[in-house]
């Protein structure tokens, strides 16, 4: 099968690793697959290269002008910029379509996009969109032409042949937008079971002090919604309980000066490891040192990979009662579930962890096998196949 990925991303953060990945796993499953997106940016070459904290990337050339779009431009420029790029997106996709057989277009949803959609229906070939985020949900960067984006988002809900949604608070969205309920597909992302497996770095954390701790843990980028500051709480009085714990925090953004600050004044310097931004290569050697991966909050719409990465390790993951959470883990089994924005629940059940290892080493394991059967990089590859293999049957 031939296939066009189409994206309007910088392909640094995470979303480069969602795209890097899912091209990957679909070329291991036999397909032949392009990328079409901004000039100049290859998530293939980029997503294995970005570290946790993004402000650390050095950028040059063309990359340093996305970089700069991307941070200075005032919202509505910037909008503007994302409906004229559709006359770049279009005539590439277009010329893609006519140099060679095409079977379909894969576009990864961003605001205003829509070269992929017209380009499909021009060539009569089948359109499937990944949806990451919709309109008008709270998010870090606010819209202007909200309007717009909601009108041209409900013409490519209504129209894709397809819909691929990470999170079951989108698949909701979506459908509620024009989706066909038969056609929006709830896939969360992967991960790469190879490089994420059971394993731990015994030299990596005798360095850090850790050989003979129980250590918590979270990785990805600090935002407002993680709402990092509960788990620092939550940390602290078990702290009051056990000597034997740490908290190891990997990243960096806009929150790392406020969660400094906590942990100084709650006392807990010497608890907690903040590494900072650290290479995407290095993620699993941090990962490893973990023993229970902590996740305080989130957005209601994402599908951090960060969850399914400590799953792969076979580490026990706790998570509030929240979409991206409850669409992956069942409580008890392969992680446990706490009630959102409750610092005492999540203390209590924390608590019952550490008292019961053998319960934390039982989780990890079924984890493990959860994520080897229904969550690798090439099941996610299987699905989006099928989408295009049935779209083209009924075309």
């Amino acid at each position: 099968m031939n296939l066009l990925y189409h994206h309007r991303t910088q392909g640094r953060g995470a979303e480069g690793v969602h795209i890097s990945s899912t091209v990957k796993a679909l070329k291991n499953i036999g397909c032949n697959v392009k990328i079409i997106g901004p000039p100049g940016i290859d998530p293939l070459t980029t997503a294995g290269d970005v570290p946790i904290d993004n402000e650390k990337l050095s950028v040059s050339g063309i990359h340093r002008i996305w970089s700069y779009v991307s941070r200075e431009f005032p919202q509505m420029g910037f909008e503007i910029l994302e409906l004229l790029y559709n006359i770049y997106g279009s005539i590439r996709l277009f010329y893609e379509t006519v140099q060679r057989p095409c079977d379909g277009i894969y576009e990864r949803y961003a605001f205003m996009l829509l070269g992929g959609f017209v380009v499909a229906k021009l060539r009569k070939i089948p359109f499937v969109l990944e949806v990451n985020e919709v309109s008008g949900v709270k998010r870090e960067r606010k819209q202007k032409m909200l309007f717009l984006t909601a009108k041209i988002e409900s013409l490519l809900f209504k129209k894709a042949d397809h819909i691929l949604v990470v999170s079951s608070f989108l698949q909701e969205k979506v459908i509620e937008r024009g989706g066909d309920p038969v056609k929006v597909h709830l896939v969360p992302n992967g991960v790469d079971l190879n490089l994420f497996r059971p394993k731990i770095n015994v030299v990596f954390k005798e360095q850090l002090g850790f050989d003979n701790c129980l250590v918590l843990g979270f990785l990805g980028w600090f935002s407002k919604w993680d709402r990092l500051d509960l788990l620092v709480e939550a940390f602290s009085k078990l702290c009051k309980l056990r000597k034997d714990l740490k908290l190891v925090l990997v990243g960096t953004g806009p929150m790392i000066d406020e969660l400094h600050n906590k942990i100084s004044i709650m006392g807990l310097d010497d608890a907690v490891y903040m590494p900072g931004g650290v290479e995407r290569e290095s993620v699993a050697d941090y990962l490893s040192i973990i023993d229970i991966g902590v996740f305080p909050d989130s957005n209601e719409f994402g599908s951090p990979i960060s969850l399914f990465e400590l799953m792969a390790m076979g580490k026990t993951v706790v998570g509030p009662n929240l979409a991206p959470f409850l669409d992956v883990i069942s409580d008890g089994e392969n992680g446990k579930i706490f009630k959102r924005g409750s610092v005492d629940d999540l203390v209590s059940i924390l608590q019952n962890l550490i008292d019961n290892p053998s319960e934390i080493e039982k989780i990890g394991k079924v984890a493990r096998l959860w994520v080897e059967d229904k969550r690798s990089w090439e099941s996610v590859a299987i699905k989006i196949e099928e989408m295009f293999r049935i779209s083209n049957e009924q075309k």
